[in-house]
């Protein structure tokens, strides 16, 4: 059943799709083509909000193997640091708060984004379509590139988790959604600077999710070099080279409409093990002490803590989230039971680095 919230979401974003389709016939030629990919994208938006149904889908997992079957069959280890993303204007819009203040704030919040949309109508950008961060989310995520920095004994942990070292491969992931990529950008922007490595996009990264937001703008195989102003107001103090920054080759468009989030989550495990068919990384083959560092979203990770952790064992990570720009970091193991590759989480290698559990 729908929430109040989110039937409120669907008329609003219905006013904008037939706002677009209304501008399209008095568009100049030059700008057709960007407001009619953004036609579309709502469009899809719009469809998948009526025929998605991977939220629920992402709470059936009985009929995944249980993690525990691998329990001395183990092979390959893996350490993955999961990055959840600052606060999107999305999230701004109808997130912010709880009870009755989020509520009682919502239509004024809301009327401020769809004016900030009706000023994007004719631009390839979106404040409701693939949310980017807000001014809060920008300063979540500066907030860890700040504890980086720090010397603080309090923030070891994160630090040695997010770090590169001569004797241990780290690759840094990002979901093709622009908010995870920002976030991983402004946080790690020290770290970028100083190793000249790329942030790759996956599309299996893409968040569980129905709403408008979790549409992305980005067309596979490819990302925008350019960030917005706020972005690189934050990140005026560090030279990035935006034009190389990026590999895409990992980012396959956006999920199916109709998809199971399970075959997303098991090409990520895959790709944790240099295994996967689509931009797999040789780096990560055979080699016990390499880290994954994932940029990406609450609903997504909560669901890869369901389907690895052993059913029987209760976690908080399998029923709640990370706090915008939260850091978590476990195991990720795997081996061959009965012919089959089967990957299992570490329940007690899970840690939580910086942010907290909501």
């Amino acid at each position: 059943m729908r929430t109040i919230a989110g039937c409120r979401q669907m008329r609003h974003c219905s006013v904008l799709l037939f706002l677009l389709l209304a501008l399209l016939p008095a568009a100049a030629p030059a700008e057709r083509p960007a407001l009619g990919h953004k036609l579309a994208l709502f469009g899809r938006g719009l469809m998948q909000m009526v025929l998605s149904t991977e939220g629920h889908a992402a709470r059936r997992l009985d009929c995944e193997p249980d993690p525990s079957l691998l329990q001395g069959w183990a092979t390959e280890h893996r350490t993955v640091v999961f990055v959840r993303h600052g606060e999107s204007t999305w999230n701004e819009m109808f997130n912010r708060g709880r009870g009755l203040q989020r509520f009682l704030w919502m239509p004024l919040r809301l009327a401020r984004g769809l004016a900030r949309e009706s000023a994007l109508i004719m631009s390839t950008e979106s404040t409701f379509i693939d949310s980017p961060l807000s001014s809060r989310g920008i300063q979540q995520a500066g907030e860890i590139r700040k504890a980086l920095r720090s010397n603080d004994d309090g923030h070891a942990l994160l630090a040695e988790a997010l770090a590169v070292s001569a004797n241990v491969t780290s690759v840094l992931v990002a979901s093709n959604l622009r908010r995870a990529v920002e976030t991983g950008t402004l946080a790690l922007a020290d770290r970028l600077a100083k190793t000249g490595e790329q942030m790759f996009i996956r599309s299996e990264l893409q968040e569980i999710s129905r709403n408008l937001d979790a549409v992305s703008l980005a067309p596979a195989l490819s990302y925008p070099t350019a960030p917005r102003d706020a972005v690189a107001t934050a990140l005026d103090d560090v030279d990035l080279v935006f034009d190389s920054l990026y590999c895409a080759d990992g980012n396959r468009g956006n999920k199916a409409v109709l998809g199971h989030p399970r075959e997303r989550l098991a090409r990520f495990a895959d790709f944790c093990f240099g295994e996967s068919k689509v931009g797999g990384l040789e780096s990560l083959q055979q080699n016990d002490g390499a880290v994954i560092v994932a940029v990406g979203h609450s609903l997504w990770f909560k669901t890869f803590f369901r389907m690895y952790i052993d059913r029987a064992v209760q976690h908080e990570v399998k029923e709640r989230k990370i706090s915008n720009s939260g850091v978590v970091s476990f195991t990720l193991e795997r081996g061959v039971v009965g012919g089959r590759m089967l990957y299992r989480i570490l329940p007690h290698s899970i840690h939580i680095l910086h942010g907290q559990f909501v």
